[in-house]
């Protein structure tokens, strides 16, 4: 199994509890082009994102405007 499919299935297995919360605050590592940031907006969280790229955190805020802090930071 590959590391996106793992990661996918682990993704999966959260939904019902992202779904279920309310106000939720959520850092996510690696918002890449922000697909799970959208959702995790979608779902209600309070949600600040960031990507090792500037094109990446670009792209992110295209499509959630300013409905989440976006960052360009490296995890390490």
């Amino acid at each position: 199994m590959s590391d996106g499919e793992l990661s996918a299935r682990q993704y999966d297995a959260m939904a019902v509890e992202y779904a279920l919360e309310s106000g939720l605050k959520v850092l996510e590592v690696g918002c890449g082009a922000g697909s799970l940031t959208a959702w995790l907006l979608d779902q209600g969280a309070s949600v600040t994102a960031f990507d090792v790229s500037p094109e990446m955190v670009g792209l992110a805020r295209r499509r959630v405007g300013d409905g989440a802090v976006l960052l360009v930071a490296d995890v390490g």
